[in-house]
């Protein structure tokens, strides 16, 4: 039979909406955490994040326009309805994430000179007309179109930007389980301009059989643990004060539908899978009737546990991917709250 490997596979998902500022009471933290936590936020979303679990929402996506000089703020009303936010939540920063892969128009804009000055022109513009806290870029990846000189084009990118919106302004970028998307020859270059990498630390399965999330290798350990990825950071010059520890609330495996679990895992829907726990990589996993893995995903148990992680090695902080995918009760969203922002 032939396998697929689902790529959307959730395993927890949200519709909580925050429908007014009213329906929000304001949390007051005991003490300032120096950890930050970052959450991706889907354009094509209908369910808000709390406003008070996490400090930063980045907006996904805006993409290169037609003549790539500029971009285009998808579903502009939900990016607006994401701003709103800080008027509950004054301490919330809010970027906007321009984010493309392979014939984006990405790598076209970044090597013309005139094409970089609009961007980063409109970058500014967009900063004050929406009142934002800076921009963020999802490039997966430079050189998929094929030009070898893209990385060299992307600092060039970076350092308009930067030079256009100011200091004062947060500018990031998301790199994945490889660096793809960082230039590893070049990161003392990226560090000058970038504050903080967000680091990709998922869809490290590489097949449906093995987990995409492992802290460590176990024997269900795909392509990569988190903790070789962060390793391959620290190798190439990426100290842990910069890096962002992307977690994903989503699984990754084979022939097996998520939505239909509830939420708090007590009853399987199909007879022949089990919970179980692989004490090694230090996630959870669904295994099929000879225990082999068939999804892999997280869990407040892991979450938990990467939250020590990254705060026992001084890491910036954490990453979500993404909001809309965690339970209706916002569960993992809260656990990385309460672990890294005192709530």
């Amino acid at each position: 039979m032939k396998k697929i490997n689902f790529y959307g596979l959730i395993i927890l998902f949200s519709i909580s909406i925050i429908s007014s500022c009213n329906s929000v009471t304001t949390k007051v933290r005991e003490t300032k955490s120096p950890y930050e936590v970052v959450t991706y936020v889907w354009q094509e979303g209908n369910r808000m994040p709390d406003p008070f679990l996490q400090t930063t929402i980045n907006y996904g996506f805006a993409n290169m326009n037609d003549t790539r000089d500029g971009v285009i703020i998808n579903n502009e009303p939900h990016f607006r309805s994401i701003v709103e936010l800080k008027k509950i939540n004054p301490e919330l920063k809010v970027l906007l994430c321009i984010g493309g892969g392979a014939n984006s128009g990405l790598s076209e804009m970044a090597a013309d000179s005139l094409k970089r000055i609009s961007l980063a022109s409109q970058c500014k513009q967009i900063i004050e007309d929406y009142d934002i806290d800076g921009i963020d870029f999802d490039w997966e990846f430079p050189g998929v179109d094929g030009n070898p000189d893209d990385y060299d084009n992307f600092a060039i990118v970076l350092k308009t930007v930067r030079d256009s919106i100011g200091t004062n302004k947060l500018l990031t970028l998301a790199a994945g389980g490889d660096m793809a998307g960082m230039d590893a020859n070049n990161v003392e270059l990226y560090l000058s301009i970038i504050d903080y990498v967000n680091v990709m630390a998922y869809d490290l399965s590489g097949s449906p059989e093995t987990h995409h999330t492992s802290l460590y290798r176990s024997k269900y350990t795909g392509w990569r643990s988190v903790d070789e990825v962060v390793q391959d950071y620290l190798d190439h010059g990426v100290p842990y004060g910069r890096m962002m520890l992307g977690l994903g609330f989503y699984g990754r495996g084979d022939g097996v539908h998520y939505r239909e679990w509830t939420s708090s895992m007590s009853a399987m829907p199909y007879d022949d899978l089990t919970e179980q726990w692989d004490s090694v990589g230090l996630v959870p996993y669904i295994a099929d009737v000879n225990g082999e893995l068939t999804v892999g995903y997280e869990n407040q148990r892991s979450i938990e546990i990467k939250c020590d992680y990254l705060k026992k090695r001084g890491f910036r902080g954490a990453m979500i991917w993404r909001t809309e995918l965690d339970l209706d009760s916002l569960q993992l969203a809260r656990t990385v709250a309460r672990c890294l922002l005192n709530h």
